[in-house]
């Protein structure tokens, strides 16, 4: 078998989502993230969006989970 192509895409996240994080959490809401996508794309999107920091991801067995 040869590849002849490989496509990749990549959704952006909308530009405001970190408005209305930053917002949520303003007014003391806690703010999570539930996706069906790899654990490593939530945790992606997830802080593009400022729902969780560099920080979050030393104790990402608090952070993050899968099902």
């Amino acid at each position: 078998l040869t590849l002849i192509t490989a496509v990749a895409m990549k959704d952006e996240l909308r530009p405001s989502s970190k408005h209305a994080v930053h917002l949520s959490e303003k007014g003391s809401i806690k703010v999570r993230l539930i996706s069906g996508d790899n654990l490593e794309t939530a945790k992606y999107f997830a802080r593009q969006a400022k729902i969780i920091s560099k920080q979050d991801l030393a104790h990402i067995d608090d952070v993050c989970m899968t099902a």
